[in-house]
């Protein structure tokens, strides 16, 4: 599997052709690189990126955040869209880093279970302060699931 950065990977789409282009010598059904959206670009900054074992992940938005952590919608390079934690470590108790480690140990230990969301990377970096996890995007979070029960439960208990 062979390595690109961010700049090479804008470099190589740089050169194609605009989506203005015109192409009367194609049919329309055939798919051409003359009509490539190229609105997508900004995304590719390197401010954009976070690299997770090497590997690199566009933001897309933040879909959550906490004291210490923001979770990304972020693309993979295969276009795969995952849910990408950062953890900040600055300031974190050892008791907080520890709930982490366990969150990653107990993720590890049931993956293929298809009623937990998988975690597919994970990386502690001591030099950025951070602890990354890539994982399956969910639609609904754990949280508001259980609240929805609390209330359909208190609703039903009338």
């Amino acid at each position: 599997r062979q390595k690109r950065n961010s700049v090479e990977t804008v470099q190589s789409v740089d050169t194609l052709p605009s989506a203005n282009e015109e192409t009367a010598e194609k049919s329309p059904d055939t798919l051409s690189s003359d009509k490539v959206d190229c609105s997508f670009l900004p995304l590719i900054e390197n401010k954009n990126i976070i690299r997770v074992e090497d590997e690199p992940y566009a933001k897309l938005g933040v879909i959550g955040k906490g004291g210490s952590c923001k979770v990304y919608r972020a693309l993979s390079r295969e276009c795969d869209v995952v849910a990408l934690k950062k953890v900040k470590l600055d300031g974190l108790n050892k008791a907080a880093i520890d709930g982490y480690a366990n969150e990653i140990a107990l993720l590890k230990r049931l993956k293929g279970n298809p009623a937990i969301i998988q975690l597919y990377s994970s990386e502690v970096d001591l030099e950025r302060k951070s602890i990354f996890l890539v994982m399956e995007l969910g639609e609904v979070d754990l949280n508001y699931v259980l609240r929805q029960q609390e209330l359909l439960s208190s609703k039903m208990g009338r």
